[in-house]
Parts: structure tokens; sequence; C-alpha cells
């Protein structure tokens, strides 16, 4: 006979991921696809974005309210959840950035003309929107982080001073002069 312990035990839910993490997750996207060659491709390419984009696109879901943080952690807000459950499978699929990089290389060794990709994808997209066309969608979530009747999208900073044709240059002093 064989002896057996019960615990009860509560799970755990996995730890949010910090803009670090999500970051790391961005870079390595090819985990989360099961296509080999669109899985190499991702490796090959080091994911979604780039080293000096990526930050940038964290920014912008948060600025567009499609992320919130708590502390250092993110979470993905209800509109977010909506948005992701409305577009078609392919557009929110890691694979597609896979399938638009290898075209992106075809046209960078001059296998496909810059005009073929751009009319590829407008048809694609195309052929995406019309399957859509008559669906209604609702995106709940929070209220614009920039406030009520703010434009999320829109950039916060204020625009930097312009140097102006009467403005004065200064002139450089010579390490000789005295």
């Amino acid at each position: 006979m064989v002896k057996v312990n019960l615990k009860d035990l509560w799970t755990q839910p996995p730890k949010p991921f910090t803009e670090g993490d999500l970051i790391k997750a961005m870079k390595n996207v090819a985990k989360l696809v099961e296509d080999p060659l669109l899985k190499q491709k991702l490796k090959d390419t080091t994911g979604i974005g780039t080293e000096a984009t990526r930050a940038g696109i964290i920014q912008g879901l948060l600025d567009r309210g499609y992320l919130v943080k708590n502390g250092k952690a993110l979470a993905a807000t209800p509109a977010a959840f909506s948005l992701i459950d409305a577009v078609p499978r392919a557009i929110a699929d890691p694979g597609t950035t896979a399938i638009w990089e290898q075209a992106l290389d075809m046209v960078q060794s001059g296998e496909m003309s810059l005009e073929e990709f751009v009319a590829k994808q407008a048809a694609w997209m195309s052929k995406q929107v019309a399957r859509c066309n008559g669906m209604r969608m609702t995106i709940t979530g929070p209220a614009s982080p920039a406030g009520p009747g703010a434009a999320p999208w829109k950039k916060k900073r204020k625009a930097a001073p312009r140097k102006t044709a009467a403005s004065p240059k200064r002139a450089k002093k010579s390490p000789n002069a005295g």
C-alpha cells in the first residue's frame, strides 16, 4: 500500500509583467509561434520591434489606455482585451510580423519591389477589413488617461521654442582666446 499525503494549496497566478519583462517578451516572441519557419524568422529578426522602438511601443499602449501601471507591474485594461477579441486573429498573431519581415527581406534583396509589397499589404488588409464589415464592436475600458475629451494618441509634449532668424547665434570661443 502507498501512503498519500493530501495538501490543501492554492494556485498562484503568474507574476505580472514589468516593462522590462514585456520588452524581453517582445524580443522573444518566437516562443509563442508554432510554425517552425515563422518561429525561426522571428528569432532571426529579434522579435517584435527593435531595441530602439520597444519602449516606445509600450509607452503608446500606456498612453492609449490599453495598459496601466500598478507600481512597477503592467496590466492590460478591459479595452485591450476587447480589442484583441475584436480584431481578426491574423492581426494579433506574432506570426504575421514574421511574414511581413520575410516580405521586407525580399524587398531589400530585390526579389520583390516596394510597390508590390505595399500592394500585397493593402490587399491583405482590405480582405481583413471586408471580413469585419458590418460587425459591431464595443471596446470598454477606463476613460482616456489624457482626460475627458482629449485624444489619447496625441503627444503630450510641449513643442520646444523655435529659433527665429532674428535670434543672435552665439560665437564659439576659441581655446586660445583670453
